[in-house]
C-alpha cells in the first residue's frame, strides 16, 4: 500500500508540466483565434522554463546517476526515440490545427493522430517497464523529495490562471456564450487541472518522467 502511495507521488511530479502545457495548447486549437489563451500559453511556458524545468532537470539527474551505464544508456535510447515521436506528434497536430483555420471540417483526423501517438508511447512504455522496475527506489525517492516543491507549482500555476481569467474577462464571456457551458466549465480552475490528461495515470507519469530528455523541446508544442 505503501508503495502505491509512492508511486501516486511520483506520479504526481511527473512531467507536471509538459501536461499542463500540452492541454494549453489542445485550448488553443479548439480555440484558434483567442488571443488571451496566446497570452496563457506564453505565461505558464514562461513559469516551465523558469521554474519547473530546473526542479525537474535535478530529479532527471538523481536518476540518471544511479543507474548502470548499461542502462542509461538503454534509457538515453528509449528517450531520444520519445523525442521523435513527439516531435512527429507537435508537426501533425500543427499542421490539422492549420487546416482547420482555414475552415477545413475536422473529419476524425486529430483524434486519429492523437490515439497513434498513444500507441507508439506505450510500445515505448514496454521497453521501458523493466529499468522502472529497477530503479523504483529512487523514483520513490524523488516522489518524496517533489511532493512539497510540487503542491507550490500547483498554487503558482493556480494564480497565473486566476490572474489571466481576471484579465480577460470580457473577451472570455464572449466566448462561453458563443461555445457554451462546456466551455464555461474549462475556465473553472479545477475542471482546468482534471482535463489536463484525462487518461493520466501513475505508470504513464512514471514512464513520461523517466523519457523526458531533459530539454525544453516539448514547448514547441505550444507554437512558442
Amino acid at each position: 500500500m505503501k508503495t502505491t502511495k509512492n508511486l501516486k507521488l511520483t506520479a504526481a511530479i511527473t512531467i507536471f508540466a509538459i501536461i499542463a502545457l500540452a492541454f494549453v495548447y489542445q485550448i488553443t486549437y479548439a480555440q484558434p483565434n483567442g488571443k488571451c489563451f496566446t497570452e496563457l500559453k506564453q505565461n505558464i511556458a514562461d513559469f516551465a522554463r523558469n521554474t519547473i524545468i530546473p526542479d525537474l532537470s535535478k530529479w532527471k539527474a538523481k536518476l540518471d546517476g544511479a543507474m548502470s551505464a548499461e542502462d542509461l544508456s538503454k534509457l538515453n535510447d528509449l528517450r531520444k526515440q520519445a523525442a521523435t515521436l513527439n516531435e512527429k506528434f507537435a508537426v501533425e497536430r500543427e499542421q490539422l490545427r492549420a487546416k482547420r483555420q482555414s475552415g477545413e471540417e475536422d473529419t476524425g483526423q486529430f483524434k486519429e493522430v492523437v490515439q497513434q501517438h498513444r500507441d507508439a508511447m506505450k510500445k515505448l512504455g514496454e521497453q521501458l517497464k523493466p529499468l522502472a522496475e529497477k530503479y523504483k527506489s529512487t523514483l520513490i525517492e524523488i516522489g518524496q523529495v517533489a511532493k512539497p516543491v510540487v503542491e507550490v507549482w500547483k498554487e503558482e500555476v493556480k494564480n497565473i490562471f486566476s490572474d489571466w481569467k481576471e484579465k480577460n474577462q470580457e473577451e472570455l464571456k464572449a466566448m462561453k456564450e458563443k461555445h457554451g457551458n462546456g466551455f464555461g466549465k474549462m475556465l473553472k480552475f479545477r475542471q482546468f487541472m482534471k482535463e489536463l490528461d484525462p487518461e493520466m495515470n501513475k505508470k504513464v507519469a512514471v514512464a513520461r518522467f523517466m523519457l523526458w530528455d531533459g530539454t525544453d523541446s516539448f514547448l514547441r508544442m505550444l507554437g512558442n
